[in-house]
Protein backbone atom coordinates (compact mmCIF):
# COMPACT_ATOMS: atom_id res chain seq x y z
CA UNK A 1 0.00 0.00 0.00
CA UNK A 2 2.89 2.01 0.73
CA UNK A 3 4.25 1.86 -2.85
CA UNK A 4 0.89 2.31 -4.09
CA UNK A 5 0.81 6.02 -2.64
CA UNK A 6 4.00 6.93 -3.49
CA UNK A 7 3.29 5.73 -6.52
CA UNK A 8 0.09 8.14 -7.18
CA UNK A 9 1.91 10.98 -5.64
CA UNK A 10 4.93 11.04 -7.77
CA UNK A 11 2.61 11.21 -10.60
CA UNK A 12 0.50 13.73 -9.21
CA UNK A 13 3.93 15.73 -9.01
CA UNK A 14 4.77 14.92 -12.60
CA UNK A 15 1.32 16.09 -14.06
CA UNK A 16 1.62 19.11 -12.52
CA UNK A 17 5.48 19.68 -13.52
CA UNK A 18 4.15 19.42 -17.29
CA UNK A 19 4.42 23.11 -19.14
CA UNK A 20 0.87 23.09 -20.25
CA UNK A 21 -0.27 22.59 -16.26
CA UNK A 22 1.89 24.86 -14.55
CA UNK A 23 -1.10 27.67 -14.06
CA UNK A 24 -3.71 24.56 -13.73
CA UNK A 25 -5.00 23.72 -10.42
CA UNK A 26 -5.58 20.34 -9.55
CA UNK A 27 -9.45 19.97 -10.50
CA UNK A 28 -8.14 21.21 -14.13
CA UNK A 29 -5.55 18.92 -14.75
CA UNK A 30 -6.87 15.47 -16.21
CA UNK A 31 -4.99 12.02 -16.14
CA UNK A 32 -7.41 10.39 -19.14
CA UNK A 33 -11.13 11.48 -17.74
CA UNK A 34 -10.14 11.94 -14.30
CA UNK A 35 -9.05 15.21 -12.30
CA UNK A 36 -5.85 15.19 -10.29
CA UNK A 37 -7.77 16.57 -7.47
CA UNK A 38 -10.30 13.44 -8.22
CA UNK A 39 -7.63 10.65 -8.03
CA UNK A 40 -5.65 12.65 -5.13
CA UNK A 41 -8.78 12.36 -2.94
CA UNK A 42 -9.53 8.74 -4.33
CA UNK A 43 -6.31 8.03 -3.15
CA UNK A 44 -3.81 10.03 -1.19
CA UNK A 45 -5.86 13.23 0.81
CA UNK A 46 -8.81 14.61 1.65
CA UNK A 47 -8.83 18.33 2.17
CA UNK A 48 -12.17 19.65 4.68
CA UNK A 49 -13.63 22.62 3.09
CA UNK A 50 -14.40 25.81 3.08
CA UNK A 51 -10.68 26.38 4.14
CA UNK A 52 -8.66 23.25 2.82
CA UNK A 53 -6.19 23.20 5.57
CA UNK A 54 -7.20 19.99 7.83
CA UNK A 55 -6.32 17.21 6.16
CA UNK A 56 -7.26 13.82 6.05
CA UNK A 57 -4.66 10.81 4.81
CA UNK A 58 -6.08 7.90 2.66
CA UNK A 59 -3.10 5.91 3.96
CA UNK A 60 -0.63 6.66 7.32
CA UNK A 61 0.65 5.40 10.03
CA UNK A 62 0.24 6.00 14.00
CA UNK A 63 0.31 9.59 14.44
CA UNK A 64 2.95 9.55 17.12
CA UNK A 65 5.48 7.32 14.33
CA UNK A 66 8.29 9.22 13.09
CA UNK A 67 7.66 7.50 9.62
CA UNK A 68 3.98 9.51 9.57
CA UNK A 69 5.81 12.55 9.98
CA UNK A 70 8.05 12.33 7.39
CA UNK A 71 5.35 10.48 4.64
CA UNK A 72 3.39 14.01 5.03
CA UNK A 73 6.23 16.21 4.87
CA UNK A 74 8.81 14.78 2.40
CA UNK A 75 6.34 12.47 0.52
CA UNK A 76 3.37 14.29 0.03
CA UNK A 77 5.19 17.42 0.57
CA UNK A 78 2.80 19.18 2.89
CA UNK A 79 4.54 22.49 4.57
CA UNK A 80 5.85 23.13 7.86
CA UNK A 81 7.62 20.19 8.81
CA UNK A 82 9.54 21.08 11.69
CA UNK A 83 12.29 18.42 12.71
CA UNK A 84 11.84 14.63 10.55
CA UNK A 85 13.29 11.72 12.15
CA UNK A 86 15.10 10.23 9.28
CA UNK A 87 15.53 6.34 9.50
CA UNK A 88 16.28 2.95 7.79
CA UNK A 89 12.36 2.98 6.88
CA UNK A 90 12.13 6.61 6.06
CA UNK A 91 15.14 6.29 3.42
CA UNK A 92 13.36 3.52 1.94
CA UNK A 93 9.84 5.90 1.07
CA UNK A 94 12.31 8.40 0.31
CA UNK A 95 13.99 6.23 -2.24
CA UNK A 96 11.17 5.04 -3.75
CA UNK A 97 9.33 8.40 -4.31
CA UNK A 98 13.00 8.81 -6.26
CA UNK A 99 12.70 5.66 -8.49
CA UNK A 100 8.89 6.40 -9.75
CA UNK A 101 9.69 9.96 -10.50
CA UNK A 102 12.90 9.49 -12.14
CA UNK A 103 11.39 6.10 -13.84
CA UNK A 104 8.66 8.35 -14.81
CA UNK A 105 9.91 11.86 -15.74
CA UNK A 106 11.83 9.97 -18.64
CA UNK A 107 8.22 9.48 -20.43
CA UNK A 108 6.52 12.26 -18.87
CA UNK A 109 5.57 13.56 -22.05
CA UNK A 110 4.70 10.34 -23.55
CA UNK A 111 2.80 9.29 -20.83
CA UNK A 112 0.83 12.43 -20.11
CA UNK A 113 0.14 13.97 -23.42
CA UNK A 114 -2.68 16.36 -23.04
CA UNK A 115 -4.28 15.85 -26.59
CA UNK A 116 -4.01 12.20 -25.60
CA UNK A 117 -7.33 11.44 -24.36
CA UNK A 118 -6.55 8.11 -23.39
CA UNK A 119 -3.03 8.05 -21.07
CA UNK A 120 -0.25 5.77 -22.35
CA UNK A 121 -0.39 5.42 -18.01
CA UNK A 122 -3.80 3.67 -18.71
CA UNK A 123 -2.51 1.60 -21.14
CA UNK A 124 0.10 0.33 -18.92
CA UNK A 125 -2.75 -0.80 -16.09
CA UNK A 126 -5.55 -2.42 -18.27
CA UNK A 127 -3.28 -3.99 -21.00
CA UNK A 128 -1.46 -6.39 -19.22
CA UNK A 129 -4.35 -8.53 -18.35
CA UNK A 130 -4.85 -11.56 -19.50
CA UNK A 131 -7.92 -13.56 -20.58
CA UNK A 132 -8.75 -17.24 -21.28
CA UNK A 133 -11.91 -17.56 -23.16
CA UNK A 134 -13.32 -20.90 -22.23
CA UNK A 135 -17.32 -22.17 -23.02
CA UNK A 136 -19.22 -23.80 -20.19
CA UNK A 137 -21.05 -26.61 -21.29
CA UNK A 138 -24.22 -27.24 -19.90
CA UNK A 139 -25.62 -31.00 -19.47
CA UNK A 140 -29.28 -30.84 -20.52
CA UNK A 141 -31.40 -33.97 -18.42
Amino acid sequence: MTTFVIFIQAISELLKELPENSKKKEEDIYLGSFSLKAIKESYLVIEKPPQFIIKTYKFGYETDNPSFIFLRHRIFLEPDSGSIKETFYTLNLENSKKFFKENLSGHGQILFAADDPEPALGDLRTDRRVHFPHKIHHRHR
